[in-house]
């Protein structure tokens, strides 16, 4: 789903949050949706700029580009987004949650009976493990939370170094607005884009080798 949403938040590079920014952020988090915004605004004003025309996606991991061109005479750019297809799509888990591992220890100590079972047959050991997985799975499912709006699936330290850099850019380009600042904020959004999908793709990579092809 994409267009204009009239909705102003931080998340998407607005200076400021409203009603419908706050509505859309929760809804959101909610349904399980990832907000897509270009890194330059989409609308320009007589004496201000802001980002309100966003795309909305859902389990959808393919990488992707979007960008704000300045093409038209309206006070609206056109929004491109461009999606990667030619390669095998990041197993990334889009729903942004919590664990809570002392709750989930003690559902998991209360369900599971630390004794030796009684297994004779190839029968017995497979229920045996399907019981033990519903147990890891059902005290998982009650030991989470949605991240609050201020929180952020793990980025490892290198990759939030660059995060800073690449705001303290855009605050940069926002305050002054020349051709200098905007380069210096591309070229910082870049190199967090990248170093994201590095890592985005050596976790995938991770994943998939312990793997069995027998499960």
């Amino acid at each position: 789903m994409c267009g204009d949403f009239n909705a102003h938040h931080t998340n998407w590079n607005c200076r400021r949050k409203n009603f419908t920014g706050n509505a859309l952020v929760h809804y959101a988090q909610c349904n399980n949706l990832e907000i897509l915004a270009p890194p330059t605004p989409t609308r320009y004003g007589p004496s201000s700029a802001t980002t309100i025309d966003l795309i909305l996606i859902k389990n959808f991991s393919y990488n992707y580009e979007i960008d704000s061109l300045a093409e038209l005479s309206s006070d609206h750019n056109p929004v491109i987004l461009k999606f990667d297809f030619n390669i095998v799509p990041l197993l990334k888990n889009r729903r942004k949650v919590s664990t809570i591992w002392d709750n989930f220890k003690t559902r998991l100590n209360s369900n599971v009976k630390l004794l030796t079972p009684s297994i004779s047959n190839n029968d017995d050991l497979d229920n045996e493990i399907s019981k033990l997985t519903e147990n890891i799975t059902n005290a998982y499912n009650s030991s989470f939370r949605p991240l609050k709006e201020h929180e952020e699936l793990y980025l490892p330290p290198h990759i939030r170094k660059l995060k800073t850099e690449r705001n303290r850019a855009k605050r940069v380009w926002q305050r002054d607005r020349d051709p200098t600042s905007k380069n210096q904020y591309n070229r910082a959004q870049t190199r967090f884009r990248t170093a994201t999908d590095e890592f985005n793709q050596s976790t995938y990579a991770a994943q998939t080798s312990q793997l069995n092809v027998y499960d």
